[in-house]
């Protein structure tokens, strides 16, 4: 029962992001004329993607440079929702507004047909062994403690002791 519950809570953490992830892209790519539901399934679903994926690289660029210039506090991320809305307001786009909200949801459910429906659900059965609980040794316990480092310190640190220290992919985490 426990690891359902982890399973669950997992996926909607997971979903949770996906939206934040979409509403960021969407703030930076998205359309200037609120309303515009005349788009097809594929455009829809273009739109979601392209907002998706720049959403992702928008939020993770930001992070990585707060985290390398050591800001990376929750002031930061105050200032990156501050300045996505000043970049919104200044394209015309009223995010306090219906009309972009209900935008919004018209590119999600315009989205979602037969096809994409079926890869998503596959991706939500593939994603379920990423959101269980760890039950025996995990290849990321190494760099986990110094991810946590990173976070209390608000900035990246460097351990001497650490076998490769500067390990390229270090930054990703």
């Amino acid at each position: 029962m426990f690891a359902w519950s982890q399973v669950a809570l997992g996926l909607l953490l997971l979903h949770v992001f996906w939206l934040v992830f979409f509403l960021v892209g969407s703030l930076t790519l998205g359309r200037t004329t609120p309303g515009q539901t005349d788009r097809g399934p594929s455009g829809a679903l273009t739109e979601l993607v392209t907002a998706s994926a720049a959403g992702i690289a928008i939020t993770g660029l930001f992070g990585f440079i707060a985290a390398a210039t050591g800001i990376f506090t929750p002031w930061s991320l105050l200032a990156l929702i501050v300045a996505l809305a000043i970049l919104a307001h200044l394209r015309g786009v009223r995010v306090l507004g219906g009309d972009f909200w209900r935008d919004r949801a018209a590119v999600i459910a315009g989205a979602f047909r037969w096809p994409s429906a079926f890869v998503y659900v596959l991706g939500l059965a593939i994603a379920v062994p990423a959101v269980l609980p760890d039950i025996s040794f995990d290849p990321n316990m190494v760099h986990l403690p110094y991810a946590y480092e990173w976070a209390q310190a608000h900035r990246l640190t460097v351990d001497p002791n650490f076998r490769f220290p500067y390990y390229t992919m270090n930054w990703q985490l």
